[in-house]
C-alpha cells in the first residue's frame, strides 16, 4: 500500500476531491433509496396509475399507427393495381381479374378501419 507521506500534494488534493464525489454521491443515492422505501400507499397507487396509463396510452397509439400502416400498404396496392390497368396490351379477363383484386384491398380497408380484421 502506498504511504500518504510519500504522495504529492496535487496526489492528496485529487485523492480527496475523488473522495468527496464519492461520499455525495453515495449519500444522494441513500436519500433517494430512503425517500422510495418509505412511499405511502397513496403515492404507490398514483405513481402505479399513471405508469399503467401511460402503457395504455402507447399501446393504443401503437395500436393506431399500425393499423395505419396497414392501410397505407393496401392503399400502394392498389395504386399499382390501377397503374397496371392503364396498359393497352392486357385482356379483358386481366382486366377483370385486376377490378377484382381492387375490389378485394377495398373491402379490407373497410374491414381494418372497422376493426373486424
Amino acid at each position: 500500500m502506498i504511504a500518504w507521506k510519500k504522495l504529492s500534494r496535487v496526489q492528496k488534493v485529487l485523492t480527496g476531491i475523488a473522495a468527496s464525489v464519492v461520499a455525495v454521491v453515495t449519500l444522494a443515492g441513500f436519500i433517494v433509496a430512503a425517500y422510495s422505501h418509505f412511499m405511502t400507499d397513496a403515492e404507490a397507487a398514483e405513481q402505479h396509475s399513471e405508469i399503467t396509463d401511460s402503457v395504455e396510452s402507447y399501446q393504443a397509439q401503437q395500436y393506431r399507427a399500425d393499423k395505419q400502416d396497414r392501410v397505407d400498404r393496401i392503399n400502394r396496392e392498389i395504386n399499382r393495381l390501377e397503374y397496371d390497368l392503364l396498359d393497352t396490351e392486357m385482356t379483358t379477363q386481366q382486366r377483370e381479374y385486376k377490378k377484382r383484386l381492387i375490389g378485394r384491398q377495398e373491402k379490407k380497408i373497410e374491414c381494418i378501419q372497422a376493426d373486424q380484421c
